[in-house]
């Protein structure tokens, strides 16, 4: 249920942006919502791989990497 609300809620927000740290990447998760080709913007830490932002952007997915505030 939780993954058709979301997939519901997904399907018509008129701006789709994911919000996702480094640990995320290179592993499997039960319930798939949406590839991230689906989102308008991925938003990554400044720990993620170079290789998997590129990844990314070379299929056109739009990467943005926020970076640490200065203390």
């Amino acid at each position: 249920e939780a993954v058709a609300t979301k997939r519901a809620m997904f399907d018509v927000a008129s701006k789709r942006i994911l919000l996702v740290d480094h640990t995320k990447f290179e592993r499997r998760a039960l319930h798939a919502l949406a590839s991230l080709s689906e989102f308008d913007h991925v938003i990554v830490d400044d720990n993620t791989k170079a290789t998997e932002i590129e990844k990314m952007r070379s299929q056109g997915i739009d990467v943005l990497v926020a970076g640490r505030p200065d203390l």
